[in-house]
């Protein structure tokens, strides 16, 4: 990549549009000059901005990039002309800064942007992208450009001094081992997940251990805690537990036998008390069961007698039963009379609810009558009021209308107060204006005088130092100069009272205007004070009233306006009025000859129910009961009574026929337990007889009792004792499965832990080098190489860098530490014990170095330009030029153009193809 130009727009300390022509400079070594703080540095800035989208150093971001001194309206901007492989670039790139907004008085940020051309055609867009295609391009980035090409103030003694891990991280960057560290970072992850599963699963087995029981009595015991808790003999332990298991396994069984048999003899003798109890129950019962049959066979004849007297009461109550039947039969003969007595009291009833509705409507009507009477003397009442309605109505007319029209004039005149009072309110500001426009008009011509005062005294002091006595004055013509005008040193320039003479004049035209604004403004409230005092007929200090009357006058119009519209609807109400008492004396005659009408539906309705009522009386003469009803429930209460005989009749002899059953049943049942009672006496005694044990029960049973605890006993420890072998069994087993896991775990951490170690460079009794560092230490060894050869020259063949093997102690990663051999003595040292002067040969060769191997490692690089910054100010003669010499040898290879910052004037000497930058409270400029 060979510059062309280079454009910077409001860019640090260059405050305008500068433009640097590189194609001015043939091959070999040209230089950037200036003072420090002129921007020297900020050219390289520029060129790795416009290509990266960032500075050269490490100290500067690109939020610093505007210049201070720029105006606001200047854009920052870099544009840089290159030619790469013979084909020409373009890029424009802005960078991100505060700029003042385009709408309104604000500030916003621009957003970064950026276009490459390649040949005038857009190659690419966008900051980000813009970036990435210059990658590709050039083929590195930017800190791989600044180690190649642009070897930025003060950042190549970094990898000089810095110790192995940061040197590390510089070549991480550089050469892009970042992969071998991730690698190693991965190995090591693996191998530290696999010692964490590692030892999870030791510390599993070593709690399960913990669920294990073994009694200190037993033979196993003694082995068993020496193995307890033991990392490396947990497969020892695990046998211990099998043998205590299967020896305790064996004992097991054989309790288990001893107790079924002795359940199995306790069963069988359980059986025979059980039935013997039983029995003996058996018996007991029956004899009880026995004695309650014959209570109950007693009881059972005694009903029988009771019964056989209610079955006499029955025959003899014969006769009234009979009687009850003869009288249901004469009722049901008088059914059709009590059917037609019923029909005619129906009919009855109707004529009397007729009768009583006529009665209802004709009361109504009556009512009706007397409300129209009541309402037409109301409407009398109120029409004789007609004359004085009319009276009032037209007074209340002519006061609203006055009211009206008062309102009206008194809301106009408070609209020209709120007027007056605005203008007033605008007129007092324009006069604060004016004030304060007319006083700093009064300090600017007082000003000026003074200053117009000084500056004549100055010119007639200047023109007296050139006065000779006998030679005529300029000024008078007199050739004779007694008082001479003294000369007095005054900061009053013509430039200063021009420019005070320009303010004046612009403040004369600023007052004018606001004193003809101020007049006019003047004349208009005092024409609407002297309108508003004629009107309201009040002084200017009174216009206040003015919204009281208002007030005032609002409610009184509202009071008579609302008296108005009640009276004149009372004048609209007369005229319905009168058609109103004429419908009421229609409808009174109306009414009257309805309630004529009804009288006479009432006459013919009690003739009719007098008539239906001599027709019920001849009917009840005959009748047993008064009323259908009364008769109907009279003959259901006999057939109830005739009923319910009938159906105690039944009854009695069914309950007879019943018991008659059931003693003969009891007798039954008392023969048959007898019976089993005395068989089941024959069998007791024989068993009694078989064995002495049976005669006394209650010893038989605590007999058993006892056997039965001793069972009990031996299922708790056989309980006990399987529970012990089941969570020992469990134990074991899940040890034996976790067992194999830990193996194949072992056997990983291991494998891993190897590798790690060898990968991170962490062997015991082994040089600390990681395999990241071997391969780093490679291509320190080549820039090492290659740097060797330019400071031999430099320091007359004393100082070769060397790359030390192990750490001083012997901690931490080796094979990136630092030193330098001195062959005058033949010893290694420090690389921090060079004088400044031969730390920047040194940094200036590595850093040289560097970019060859660079070059090298990334294959079809093309450097044509490479960028130099300070440290020359160190050297003394005969090192500069020894420096010069290697610069020049640099730039011979391939037709290189070589730049250097630097403020040396040697250097200004030697080098013919300058920069200069120098700077001003403008900002900075380049010629």
């Amino acid at each position: 990549m060979r510059p062309h130009t280079l454009i910077l727009s409001a860019f640090g300390p260059f405050a305008g549009e500068t433009i640097i022509d590189f194609t001015k400079f043939k091959d070999g070594i040209f230089l950037i000059s200036g003072e420090t703080g002129a921007g020297k540095t900020t050219i390289f800035d520029g060129i790795c901005f416009a290509l990266y989208g960032e500075p050269s150093g490490s100290y500067r971001k690109q939020d610093m990039l505007r210049s201070d001194f720029a105006k606001e309206d200047v854009e920052t901007k870099v544009v840089f002309l290159f030619s790469h492989r013979n084909i020409e670039y373009k890029i424009e790139r802005i960078p991100s800064y505060m700029r003042k907004s385009k709408r309104g008085d604000g500030m916003t940020r621009q957003s970064p942007e950026a276009v490459l051309y390649q040949d005038e055609e857009i190659l690419e867009t966008g900051n980000y992208q813009v970036t990435a295609k210059v990658e590709e391009l050039l083929g590195m980035d930017r800190i791989q450009y600044q180690q190649i090409s642009m070897i930025a103030q003060g950042e190549f003694l970094k990898l000089l001094y810095a110790k192995g891990k940061e040197r590390s991280e510089i070549f991480r960057k550089i050469f892009g081992t970042g992969y071998l560290y991730e690698f190693q970072e991965k190995i090591k992850r693996r191998h530290l997940s696999c010692k964490y599963e590692y030892s999870n699963i030791q510390d599993t087995l070593l709690e399960q251990e913990d669920s294990v029981y073994i009694p200190k009595d037993e033979p196993e015991y003694k082995i068993y805690k020496e193995y307890y808790k033991q990392k490396h003999q947990i497969p020892e332990f695990l046998d211990i537990v099998n043998r205590y298991h299967n020896r305790k396994q064996k004992e097991y069984e054989v309790l288990r036998e001893q107790k079924e048999k002795d359940e199995q003899i306790w069963n069988e003798q359980k059986i025979v008390y059980s039935r013997m109890k039983d029995k003996t129950e058996e018996a007991k019962k029956l004899k009880l069961l026995i004695k309650e049959l014959s209570e109950d066979e007693k009881e059972a004849k005694r009903q029988q007698r009771l019964i056989k007297k209610q079955y006499d009461k029955i025959q003899k109550d014969a006769p009234k039963l009979h009687k009850k039947e003869l009288r249901v039969v004469e009722i049901e003969k008088q059914t059709k009379q009590y059917k037609e007595l019923e029909n005619l009291v129906k009919k009855q009833e109707s004529y009397q609810n007729v009768k009583q509705r006529y009665e209802n409507q004709r009361e109504e009507l009556n009512q009706k009558k007397e409300k129209e009477q009541q309402r037409e003397k109301t409407i009398a009442e109120f029409l004789g009021q007609t004359e004085e309605i009319e009276k009032r109505y037209d007074e209340l007319q002519k006061e609203e209308f006055r009211m009206s029209v008062r309102e009206k004039q008194l809301k106009e005149l408070c609209k020209d107060k709120e007027k007056y009072l605005k203008e007033l309110v605008v007129y007092e500001k324009e006069m604060k204006i004016y004030e304060k426009i007319r006083l700093e008009r009064r300090k600017l011509k007082d000003r000026l005088s003074d200053w117009q005062d000084q500056y004549d005294c100055n010119q007639a002091g200047l023109l007296a130092r050139t006065l000779i006595e006998g030679n005529p004055c300029p000024v008078c013509g007199s050739t004779i100069h007694p008082n001479v005008a003294q000369f007095k040193e005054s900061d009053i320039t013509q430039e200063l009272l021009k420019n005070l003479r320009e303010q004046t004049e612009e403040i004369d035209q600023e007052y004018n205007t606001i004193f003809s604004k101020v007049r006019q403004r003047k004349g208009m409230v005092e024409a609407q004070r002297e309108n508003l005092c004629r009107k309201s007929g009040k002084e200017p200090e009174n216009f206040e009233e003015i919204d009281q009357l208002y007030e005032k006058t609002i409610k009184e119009y509202k009071k008579v306006k609302k008296a108005f519209e009640c009276i004149e609807r009372q004048k609209e109400k007369i005229a319905d009025q009168r058609d109103k008492i004429e419908k009421s004396k229609q409808k009174q005659k109306s009414y009257d000859e309805k309630i004529n009408e009804l009288l006479e539906k009432i006459h013919e309705k009690d003739i009719l129910y007098k008539e239906v009522g001599a027709g019920i009386f001849e009917i009840k003469k005959n009748l047993l009961y008064k009323s259908f009803k009364e008769a109907n429930e009279a003959k259901q209460q006999l057939l109830d009574e005739i009923a319910k005989t009938h159906e105690t009749a039944d009854e009695i002899k069914n309950k007879r026929e019943i018991i008659q059953r059931q003693e003969v049943q009891i007798i039954a049942a008392r023969e048959e337990k007898e019976k089993n009672l005395q068989e089941l006496t024959v069998w007791l005694e024989q068993m009694r007889s078989s064995k002495e044990e049976f005669i006394d029960l209650k010893k038989f049973e605590s007999k058993l009792n006892r056997e039965q605890k001793q069972i009990q006993k031996q299922t708790e420890v056989l309980e006990q004792l399987n529970k012990q072998i089941l969570l020992n069994k469990q134990t074991a087993d899940l040890m034996g499965k976790k067992l194999v896991e830990y193996k194949e775990a072992e056997e990983n951490y291991t494998l891993l832990k190897d590798l790690s170690d060898t990968a991170n460079g962490e062997q015991k009794g082994k040089i600390k080098v990681s395999f990241e560092r071997f391969v780093q230490s490679v291509y320190f060894d080549r820039i090492l190489s290659a740097a060797n050869q330019r400071l031999a020259v430099m320091s007359e063949q004393r100082y070769y860098l060397i790359r030390k093997e192990e750490n001083d102690n012997k901690k931490g990663s080796s094979g990136l530490e630092l030193e330098i051999l001195d062959e005058w003595t033949g010893k290694k040292r420090n690389i921090r014990s060079l004088s400044g002067g031969e730390s920047f040969k040194a940094a200036l060769s590595l850093a040289l170095g560097l970019s060859d191997v660079i070059q090298n490692k990334k294959g079809g690089i093309t450097v044509d330009t490479i960028f130099i910054d300070e440290g020359f100010g160190t050297l003394d003669g005969d090192s500069l030029n020894k420096a010069i010499q290697i610069i020049h040898s640099l730039s011979l290879e391939g037709n290189k153009l070589v730049g250097i910052i630097s403020h040396v004037e040697e250097l200004k000497e030697q080098i013919d193809q300058k920069i200069e930058v120098y700077k001003d409270h403008a900002g900075s400029k380049v010629k």
